[in-house]
C-alpha cells in the first residue's frame, strides 16, 4: 500500500512541476483571456484608380514603446501593423477603404489620428475609409468591456521607384580618337585607365587616392603593350596579361612598373588571360597546334590543363567568374572569336576551369557577341555591348543560363549616352557600376566614364 501511495505522489509531484514549467494563466495570458486583443489581419480593397492597392500585405511587429495620452490616459504602445512590402511609389493612401480584423470579437474599435487625435468609430464591414498619410493608431476594446489595447498602423510607399538605376556622366573623352582598345579598372585604390594608342601602350590614371572619379590628375606614362587589353586580370594584389603569341608574362604590384617573366613551360605561346577563379589564374596557351587552358596559384609557377574544344574563343570574350549564388560555383565565357577568326555564337561554362562545357543560353535578343563586358550586381549578371543597339544591357537572373533586355524602366539608358561596344565595365568599392570607353557604332574612340548605380530604396512615413 504504501509502494502504491508513494507512486502516486511521484506522479503528482511530477505533474505539478510540469505544469508550473509551463507557466499558468497569470504569467502569460491565454489566446481566450478576454482582456487580449490579437491582430489578425488588415486588407484593402481594390480599387481600379490605384494599381496594386490591394497587395499589400500587413504583418504584426514589434516596435520601441512609445507613450501618449488617449482620453486623457497615459498608454503604452508596442506593437505596429505594417506592411514589409512597400507599395510603388507614388500610391495615394489618403482614401483607403480598409477592413481590419481582430480576434476575440472586439466590442468596438476606434482609429486615432495622432497628429491631432481625432477619432473614428469602425463599422469593420468593408466600408471603412481612412486616410493613412496621417499617422494613426487603432484602439480595440476587448471582450470584458474594460481593457484597451492600442496598434500603430504604418503604410510604407516606394519614395523612389526600386530597381531604378541612376547614371551619372562623370567624364568627357579624355584622350580623343586613335584608341585601338582599352582597359579600366580600380587597383590600390587608384582609377587606372590603360589604352592602346596609335600602336603604342601607355596609361592613364588618377595618381591619388581614388574617392571620386570626376575629381582626377590625368598623367600619361609608357606600359608593354598587349594587344589585347581585357586580357589584364587582378589576381594576388597584383594585375596581370599574357603577351599574346609570345611566352612573356607581366605583372605590376602597384600599377605603374611592369615586369616580364618567361612563361615557364617550354613548347607554348602565352595568348590570353581569362580570368580569377577558384584562387587560380586562368590563362590559354598554344603549342604548334592546339590551345590549352593553364592556371597558376601564385602567378609565378604554371601547369598545362585540359585542351580547349575547337570552337572556345581565344579573345574578345566576355568571362565571368563565381557567378553561381547558390550551390556550386561556376564560371562562364561568352562570345568572342574563335582560332578561326569565327565570332563564337557559343556559350562555355566550368565548375573546375578545366572541364568547358557548350550550352545555348536561352535569350530574347542577339546574346553573343565580341566585346562584351559581364559584371555580378544585385545578385544578377549585367552584360554590357557586344551591339551597338538598344540590347546594349542585358540582364540574367538565374545565374547565366537565361537572357532579357534590361527593363527600360529600371535601366533607362541616356539619350545622350553613346551606344557602344569593347567598354571597359566593373564594380567599385562604392557600389558603382562604372563604364569606360569602348567603340561607337561608327567604330569611333569613346574615353568618356558613367557610372550607374541602383537606388536605395527608403520608406515613406
Amino acid at each position: 500500500m504504501q509502494k502504491i501511495l508513494l507512486q502516486i505522489f511521484v506522479v503528482a509531484l511530477i505533474s505539478t512541476l510540469f505544469i508550473s514549467c509551463l507557466g499558468n494563466s497569470d504569467d502569460t495570458p491565454s489566446p481566450s483571456d478576454p482582456s487580449i486583443v490579437s491582430f489578425v489581419s488588415l486588407t484593402f480593397t481594390k480599387n481600379d484608380s490605384i494599381p496594386n492597392l490591394e497587395t499589400a500585405k500587413f504583418v504584426l511587429q514589434y516596435q520601441a514603446p512609445e507613450q501618449i495620452m488617449v482620453d486623457l490616459t497615459n498608454v503604452n504602445i508596442d506593437s505596429l501593423i505594417v506592411n514589409l512590402d512597400s507599395l510603388p511609389m507614388g500610391t495615394p493612401i489618403d482614401k483607403v477603404v480598409t477592413t481590419f480584423y481582430f480576434a476575440q470579437y472586439p466590442s468596438a474599435t476606434y482609429a486615432i489620428y495622432t497628429d491631432n487625435f481625432d477619432k473614428k468609430l469602425l463599422a469593420g464591414d468593408g466600408t471603412d475609409t481612412l486616410n493613412f498619410a496621417r499617422p494613426m493608431i487603432v484602439q480595440v476594446t476587448a471582450n470584458d468591456g474594460t481593457h484597451k489595447n492600442y496598434y500603430r498602423i504604418k503604410v510604407n510607399v516606394h519614395k523612389v521607384i526600386p530597381y531604378l538605376y541612376n547614371w551619372v556622366h562623370v567624364a568627357d573623352n579624355i584622350v580623343g580618337q586613335g584608341i585601338d582598345n582599352q582597359f579600366a579598372t580600380v587597383f590600390n585604390n587608384q582609377f587606372f585607365y590603360f589604352i592602346n594608342y596609335n600602336n603604342n601602350g601607355f596609361l592613364y590614371n588618377a595618381g591619388m587616392s581614388y574617392s571620386d572619379l570626376s575629381n582626377v590628375s590625368w598623367m600619361l606614362q609608357n606600359f608593354p603593350q598587349p594587344s589585347y587589353l581585357q586580357n589584364i586580370i587582378l589576381f594576388n594584389n597584383k594585375l596581370f596579361f599574357f603577351l599574346k603569341g609570345t611566352n612573356k608574362i607581366y605583372s605590376t604590384e602597384d600599377g605603374y612598373i611592369w615586369t616580364s617573366n618567361d612563361f615557364p613551360l617550354s613548347g607554348y605561346t602565352t595568348e590570353v588571360l581569362i580570368m580569377n577563379y577558384l584562387n587560380k589564374l586562368w590563362g590559354i596557351i598554344k603549342d604548334d597546334t592546339y590551345y590549352y587552358i593553364t592556371f597558376s596559384v601564385d602567378g609565378t609557377n604554371w601547369q598545362v590543363g585540359s585542351l580547349l574544344p575547337d570552337d572556345f574563343p581565344i579573345w574578345q570574350f566576355a568571362a565571368v567568374p563565381n557567378s553561381n549564388h547558390s550551390g556550386n560555383p561556376k564560371a562562364y565565357v561568352y562570345g568572342g572569336v574563335t582560332k578561326d577568326d569565327v565570332e563564337s555564337t557559343k556559350a562555355f561554362s566550368t565548375e573546375d576551369g578545366l572541364d568547358w562545357i557548350v550550352f545555348q543560353p536561352f535569350r530574347q535578343d542577339s546574346l553573343l557577341s565580341v566585346g562584351m563586358s559581364i559584371v555580378n550586381y544585385d545578385n544578377k549578371l549585367l552584360m554590357f555591348g557586344g551591339m551597338v543597339d538598344s540590347t546594349f544591357v542585358q540582364i540574367s537572373v538565374d545565374e547565366g543560363f537565361s537572357w532579357s533586355r534590361a527593363d527600360t524602366a529600371a535601366i533607362k539608358i541616356p539619350t545622350y549616352f553613346s551606344l557602344r561596344t569593347f567598354q571597359s565595365v566593373f564594380v567599385d568599392d562604392q557600389n558603382r557600376i562604372v563604364i569606360v570607353g569602348g567603340k561607337d557604332f561608327l567604330n569611333n574612340s569613346l574615353s568618356d566614364i558613367w557610372t550607374l548605380k541602383l537606388n536605395s530604396i527608403d520608406w515613406s512615413k
